[in-house]
């Protein structure tokens, strides 16, 4: 797991916009670590169409970071986890406790002794 840490603390993933004007580098927390107009085509758009554009390389280099993270740690992920659906937050950890049959333990009340 440790190696599996580093190889992503320095990590980062570029995404293009499809006429090439943009860039959008992100790092493995999903960061915009660098924002790149490599045209100046941008000049011209119109406001809603470049916020639309670079909100579409972020989100895409954030996707490309996540598939990374998610292929990382998936060795060490429980038996019947779904790493996708965490990646999309759909992880419910309540049920895979139920699922494990583990959702139901005796544990002493706070203040108690066990049993």
């Amino acid at each position: 797991m440790s190696k599996a840490s580093a190889s992503l603390a320095s990590a980062t993933e570029e995404a293009v916009s499809k006429d090439r004007g943009i860039s959008a580098t992100v790092n493995a927390e999903g960061e915009l670590v660098d924002l790149k107009f490599r045209t100046n085509a941008y000049k011209s758009m119109p406001p809603a169409e470049l916020s639309a554009a670079v909100r579409d390389v972020v989100k895409r280099a954030r996707d490309r970071i996540q598939d990374r993270v998610v292929e990382a740690y998936a060795p060490f992920a429980p038996e019947g986890i779904d790493m996708e659906a965490a990646r999309a937050g759909g992880f419910n950890p309540a049920q895979m406790l139920a699922d494990l049959g583990l959702d139901r333990l005796d544990l002493p009340e706070p203040g108690r002794p066990g049993n």
